[in-house]
């Protein structure tokens, strides 16, 4: 008898550098190659799921989103898809060809809980291939390279994803006056802020176009209605110190998307 393993992987994508108060199109790239690491040897991928942040305290309008996998060569990372918020140019994509393992479109439309009032602000999606008919029960198998990490007995393997609708991670929720570098309780308008962040949330601020002024990150440690506050920390702490906020300034998630991938080996 084959003995089978498995394995849960979680992937959180950065999205600070969309800006994630810009609204993303369809067709545009939403996050870039996103590199995680699994044991080595073929992994068949039996399940997606995860959540998404949504819009201003409300769960996103837009539905699906396209996963595409690829693994390093040589070591050698696949090369940007390109610039985040735009569409893929053919030469930035067919210097990541020979890198793709496979693709997966994922429809959040399955799963999007309103059911109650803490949980409105975001969706939730997933699939088991296993449930799924033919082609796309175990739909590719993740190998990737193990001269791209130095963790012993491990290969990186590597995910971008592509907007297939409208997708706004916007919170609406703004500084209320400006707040003082250093200070630990930043007062919020707008949006409630205990409806957007959670504690251990990496979060920072932007002007409300999304163009400038990108502050450094910080982390929540707790949130009511018109209040969020954040830790400071030295070196090695995800808030080494708190920035100056200037008035109206929106608070983003940096990893407004949380992977959760199911292995089988």
């Amino acid at each position: 008898m084959i003995s089978k393993s498995k394995l849960k992987v979680e992937i959180k994508p950065d999205l600070k550098a969309a800006v994630s108060n810009i609204p993303f199109g369809t067709g545009e790239l939403m996050f870039d190659w996103t590199p995680f690491e699994i044991p080595l040897g073929a992994a068949s991928l039996i399940d997606i799921s995860g959540t998404m942040n949504g819009t201003n305290g409300a769960s996103q309008a837009g539905e699906l989103f396209s996963l595409i996998f690829a693994k390093p060569i040589n070591g050698q990372a696949p090369s940007s898809l390109g610039a985040i918020n735009a569409a893929i140019d053919a030469a930035d994509a067919v210097l990541s060809r020979k890198h793709i393992i496979g693709y997966h479109n994922v429809d959040m439309g399955e799963k999007a809980d309103t059911t109650f009032d803490t949980m409105v602000s975001y969706n939730m999606f997933g699939a088991n291939f296993a449930s799924l008919t033919t082609p796309h029960r175990n739909l590719l198998v993740l190998s990737g390279d193990k001269l791209s990490t130095t963790t012993p007995g491990y290969q990186t393997v590597y995910v971008a994803g592509v907007a297939e609708a409208a997708f706004d991670f916007g919170t609406g929720v703004l500084a209320s006056g400006a707040h003082s570098a250093g200070g630990l309780a930043i007062s919020i308008d707008g949006t409630d802020a205990d409806d957007v962040f959670a504690p251990g949330d990496i979060i920072y601020a932007v002007n409300a176009a999304g163009t400038s002024a990108l502050t450094s990150d910080m982390e929540v440690v707790s949130t009511a209605s018109d209040v969020i506050n954040v830790e400071e920390g030295g070196a090695g702490r995800k808030t080494p110190s708190v920035p100056a906020i200037t008035n109206d300034f929106e608070i983003c998630h940096r990893f407004p998307v949380v992977l959760k991938l199911g292995l089988e080996y």
